[in-house]
């Protein structure tokens, strides 16, 4: 009977220890600040002839926490001819203040986003800017399945 209270307490202590872990994420949240729906115009160039063909403002880009430092990238146009739905990760990591170009006041943090299809050369960075208000404006760029190249410019 010793033997059996022996193996039954060891067992509730495993379990129990089990459940008190959390998983928490050892890295500093940098994409919750970053998720959110977003409109965006978009321009879309042919890399053969380097023309920019398709170019409006019927464009969602959806940006989702998959992680502290990951967000997963939906793009939807639908402006007539032009459809596109992608998707894709990209990592983020925060970048000095320095270089913002768009200069709108109250800038709090910058960020790049990178992932292997934001140029034709297999790497690339896009950037996110973070204000004090909360919004978040910035563009993504990024080449599709079919090689075009799919630039986004937003502001929430």
């Amino acid at each position: 009977m010793n033997k059996f209270a022996l193996i039954m307490l060891g067992l509730m202590a495993v379990i129990l220890g089990g459940c008190s872990q959390t998983s928490q994420e050892a890295t500093p949240d940098l994409a919750t600040s970053l998720a959110g729906q977003f409109n965006a115009t978009y321009l879309i160039v042919d890399p053969t002839s380097q023309q920019s063909p398709s170019s409006g403002s019927l464009s969602l880009v959806q940006l989702k926490r998959k992680n502290n430092n990951t967000l997963t990238i939906e793009v939807k146009i639908d402006d007539g001819p032009v459809q596109v739905n992608d998707r894709y990760e990209a990592v983020i990591t925060p970048t000095n203040l320095e270089g913002d170009g768009l200069l709108i006041p109250g800038l709090r943090s910058r960020y790049n986003l990178t992932a292997p299809n934001l140029n034709r050369k297999g790497s690339g960075v896009s950037s996110l800017n973070l204000y004090q208000d909360g919004k978040v404006r910035g563009g993504l760029a990024y080449v599709n399945s079919t090689g075009q190249l799919i630039s986004l410019a937003f502001a929430l």
